[in-house]
């Protein structure tokens, strides 16, 4: 029989701290290898909104299962996110030949994202507190 790999434990056990930083690495280094191997002056920039839209995703779907106060998880992944924005955008203008203000289509990207991050961890609010009022744990 074999063993899930994703258990309800591993789950829970998955902070923001620990998404943002699993993101900052692996997309930090997709960044650095895209700037050396890619033409496109725009790879850094897309990268980087591609990461910050997983962080979104990710982050909303596991805030269903966090332990803690949701508002100190709401709070301290918007943070992340911050800061993940600013880390990420510093290694993207660094490397890249243009930048985030003259692409339009990677400023509207960034703007969904941050208006759709919002919305999907307030939705998300929303489905545990009307599971809480039917008896649901989770």
């Amino acid at each position: 029989m074999s063993k899930a790999v994703l258990t309800y434990g591993f789950i829970k056990s998955i902070t923001p701290i620990k998404q943002a930083t699993a993101v900052l690495l692996v997309t930090s280094v997709a960044i650095i290898i895209a700037s050396f191997i890619s033409a496109n002056q725009e790879i850094e920039w897309f990268l980087m909104v591609t990461a910050l839209g997983f962080y979104t995703w990710m982050n909303a779907i596991l805030s269903f299962f966090c332990q803690e106060l949701w508002i100190k998880y709401f709070l301290k992944s918007i943070g992340l996110f911050i800061i993940l924005t600013f880390l990420l955008g510093l290694l993207a203008k660094s490397l890249s030949t243009t930048y985030i203000f003259n692409i339009r289509e990677y400023q509207i990207m960034y703007v969904a994202t941050c208006i759709f991050y919002i919305c999907a961890l307030l939705v998300v609010n929303i489905i545990r507190q009307v599971a809480s009022l039917m008896g649901i744990e989770v």
